[in-house]
């Protein structure tokens, strides 16, 4: 799948989550699952387009956690940021003389 497209993906998915309240369990384990997901999904990408796609979808995320009225809305889109500022992705392999 293309970066656009699991961008799109994630944050619509992000985004229904955030719209329907439920208990805590449940939340943190459909953030936890979601999380898990798009770990295991852009790890198929480049290393450089998976930061980019996190670090973009996290940014995404963060200004709508900011801008929301919703107590509860913004609860579960700072926990998504939590969740994927600490994921991390290896370093792009060069090849020998070349850069990129």
């Amino acid at each position: 799948m293309k970066v656009p497209d699991l961008y799109k993906k994630y944050f619509q998915c992000i985004e229904s989550l955030a719209a329907r309240p439920s208990s805590l369990e449940l939340r943190l384990r459909e953030l936890h699952i979601l999380l898990q997901k798009f770990e295991d999904e852009v790890t198929t990408l480049e290393p450089a387009d998976a930061r980019l796609l996190c670090e973009e979808l996290c940014h995404q995320t963060e200004y709508e956690a900011l801008t929301t009225t919703s107590k509860w809305r913004r609860d579960v889109l700072l926990r998504v940021v939590e969740g994927l500022e600490k994921m991390s992705f290896p370093m792009a392999k060069h090849r020998h003389g070349t850069f990129g």
